[in-house]
């Protein structure tokens, strides 16, 4: 049976990204920019919706974000020896 959350509506997990689908994610990110969700969704990925890469696009760049600053502090900690 299918959990449900306190409204009552059916919980979704979502489809993880697949190297084919990040790949031309990435390429129109860099050639439209930030905020042109529905521009890479219609002619690029149109297995996902724009609010699907936005989600990603945050996620990804979080992740960037912290894998950065986690390799900084590394080599800070390093040096420091």
């Amino acid at each position: 049976m299918s959990k449900k959350d306190l409204m009552g509506r059916k919980n979704k997990k979502g489809n993880p990204w697949i190297e084919n689908e990040h790949k031309p994610f990435f390429k129109r990110f860099n050639f439209h920019g930030k905020g042109h969700w529905a521009k890479i969704t219609k002619n690029f990925l149109p297995s996902r919706t724009s609010i699907q890469v936005a989600s990603h696009a945050q996620k990804y760049f979080v992740r960037l974000l912290n894998s950065n600053s986690n390799s900084n502090e590394r080599k800070r900690g390093e040096k420091s020896r």
